[in-house]
């Protein structure tokens, strides 16, 4: 099950920055628009593609992982295809809203649902296994799609892709995928009963959506996520320019990825492990402080150590607040209605994501300088990661 839930959320990639930004030019050029209205169409498309999260949330609960990524993966296909057939501004935003809802959110959230579904004891570290492998192959997409677009063209590589998901996501949910371990007599983690006849666990008890989202612990959870969605994408989309007024030429920019990747895949790892043992409630302050510094060294970085630092801490932000969230959610609120609960949590890191580049965007324009707006993202991060500290998790997990 953890394969198949890991090769799922590798396959969101297209509806992923790091897949959509292979295709940026070729929409520049293909639809007669600026890259200005099409940072907007990204933007408008995945803040839309948001709203519907928390609806598909509680869908995945309802009707089940399996169903539900059956009927993802045949939904976002298509979106895939018609993506190939924009024609203007207009049809493209809609085209964002699809692959953005659908890959980014939708298929991301019922295969991190699946896992968490399947694993209690060593969720910790399947999740960090899940995230790390599926970062990899994400990590794949941009060389694959940009062989993809050189072979085929852009238009045509759009359905390629979403053929690709068609073969690969449906067949795995009809075929392979079961919703729980107790559909089929066996127990989380692949534990063996005590005896033969001994029935799998029940549940425990479970937060609904509207309990969860009533308390600080979900929302301690959810502030240091918003703020790594909206900072992280920010700085990434205007990566270049603020490398730039550093000093950085474009080939050292570009290198800075390389530690921010190995270190969200070092730090998934990580963090996942010590999120088995040690307490959400000092690993989220830990992983927004990590983000805080990240911001403050960008007004400072220079080429050489300094820029490889900052990217290696960005790296460790990420990989750190997905495998603490994946697994503190379902530990303080259970697994019950986890599907609804995280569609909430992922819907709004969503919407964070689309803002990010426009705060960012703003600052510079109302500072001429990046150095006063990352500042205060430092500033009112390092604030949050605070905060978390103190917030009490829900009285039945104390």
């Amino acid at each position: 099950m953890l394969a198949w839930f890991t090769l799922a959320i590798g396959l969101t990639a297209p509806g992923q920055t790091i897949g959509v930004a292979v295709f940026v030019d070729h929409f520049v050029a293909g639809l007669d628009v600026s890259r200005a209205q099409v940072s907007a169409a990204y933007l408008v498309g995945t803040a839309l593609g948001a709203l519907s999260l928390p609806r598909i949330g509680r869908a995945i609960d309802r009707h089940g992982v399996r169903r539900a990524m059956a009927v993802i993966g045949l939904a976002f296909g298509a979106a895939l295809i018609a993506t190939g057939g924009v024609q203007g501004l207009i049809t493209l935003t809609i085209a964002f809203v699809g692959i953005r809802m659908l890959g980014q959110g939708a298929l991301g959230l019922v295969g991190q649902t699946g896992v968490t579904l399947w694993f209690a004891r060593r969720r910790g570290f399947a999740i960090a296994l899940a995230i790390t492998v599926s970062s990899a192959l994400m990590a794949l997409a941009p060389l694959a799609f940009t062989v993809l677009i050189d072979g085929v063209g852009w238009r045509a590589a759009w359905v390629v892709i979403g053929l690709v998901v068609w073969a690969t996501v449906v067949p795995i949910a009809v075929f392979a995928v079961i919703d729980r371990p107790s559909d089929v007599g066996q127990w989380p983690d692949g534990d063996v009963a005590p005896d033969e006849d001994a029935p799998p666990p029940p549940l425990a008890p479970s937060s609904t959506v509207a309990e969860a989202v009533r308390t600080p612990a979900f929302w301690s959870v959810n502030v240091i996520g918003v703020l790594t969605a909206a900072f992280v994408t920010g700085v990434t989309f205007h990566h270049v320019a603020i490398m730039g007024a550093r000093g950085l030429s474009q080939a050292e920019a570009a290198a800075v990825f390389l530690p921010q990747v190995a270190g969200t895949i070092a730090a998934g790892f990580a963090f996942g492990w010590m999120s088995d043992r040690i307490s959400a409630r000092i690993l989220l302050p830990v992983s927004g402080g990590l983000l805080s510094a990240g911001l403050a060294l960008a007004t400072i970085v220079s080429p050489g150590p300094l820029a490889l630092l900052y990217g290696l801490l960005l790296g460790v932000n990420m990989g750190a607040v997905r495998s603490v969230a994946a697994v503190a959610l379902p530990r303080w609120f259970g697994v019950g209605h986890i599907g609804a609960i995280r569609g909430v949590e992922t819907g709004v890191t969503v919407a964070a994501s689309a803002l990010g580049p426009l705060v960012i965007a703003l600052g510079d324009l109302a500072f001429d300088s990046y150095g006063p707006v990352l500042l205060a993202c430092a500033a009112l991060t390092a604030l949050a990661a605070a905060s978390t500290a103190i917030i009490p998790v829900p009285p039945r997990v104390r």
